[in-house]
C-alpha cells in the first residue's frame, strides 16, 4: 500500500502530543493508548507511521514536529495484558541530534538541509 500526503491536522491530536511527550522523556516508553485487540493497536501504529511520513514530505507545515522527526528516532511497540493491548512510543536521539548538542553553529547549517 502506498501512502498519499495528508495534512497533518487531519490526524488524531494524540499523534503530535505523543511525539512531544516522548521527546520530553527520551528512551522511556510512554503510553500512547490502549486498544481492545492487537489489530487495532497495529492499525494505529501504522497510522502514526503515515503521520511521520507526511511530516517528512512537507517539513515547513509544522517545523517543530518536523525537527523532532529529524532529530529523534520514534518507535512504537505493543504489550498485551489482561485482554487489553497497550501501545507505547519511545523517542531515541539520532546522530543528527548529537551533532546539534556538540556544535550549534554547524548544526544551524546542516539541520535545515537535512529536512528537505
Amino acid at each position: 500500500m502506498t501512502w498519499a500526503y495528508r495534512d497533518i491536522a487531519t490526524f488524531p491530536a494524540r499523534f503530535p502530543e505523543a511525539m512531544r511527550e516522548a521527546v520530553a522523556q527520551l528512551n522511556t516508553p510512554i503510553l500512547f493508548s490502549t486498544y481492545p485487540s492487537k489489530p487495532s493497536a497495529n492499525a494505529v501504529a501504522s497510522s502514526f507511521r503515515h503521520f511521520r511520513w507526511c511530516l517528512r514530505q512537507k517539513p515547513g507545515v509544522n517545523t517543530v514536529l518536523s525537527s523532532y522527526e529529524a532529530m529523534f528516532d520514534f518507535r512504537t511497540f505493543s504489550e498485551e495484558a489482561l485482554g487489553v493491548v497497550s501501545l507505547y512510543l519511545v523517542a531515541q536521539p539520532t546522530k543528527l541530534s548529537e551533532l546539534v548538542a556538540l556544535n550549534q553553529h554547524l548544526a544551524a547549517t546542516i539541520v535545515p538541509a537535512c529536512q528537505y
